[in-house]
């Protein structure tokens, strides 16, 4: 509709399917998750948003861990 989706919700999404993951995947498989994210540039995801969560990803994996 013309309308672009805020930066926002860009990164809200990954965020939300990061969480997703690591709340579904028995047991959690921190590179996994990684590699289906990143397979979501360009079509689920903004490849930006993607390359930014890469620099970003052992900052996710280290507070997602449970007694880490």
């Amino acid at each position: 509709s013309g309308v672009s989706i805020p930066l926002s919700a860009q990164i809200a999404a990954v965020v939300i399917e990061y969480m997703k993951l690591i709340n579904t995947m028995v047991p959690v498989d921190y590179d996994r998750i990684a590699s289906l994210i990143e397979m979501g540039a360009n079509n689920k995801f903004n490849p930006k948003i993607v390359e930014a969560f890469k620099m970003v990803r052992q900052e996710f994996d280290a507070i997602t861990k449970v007694g880490g």
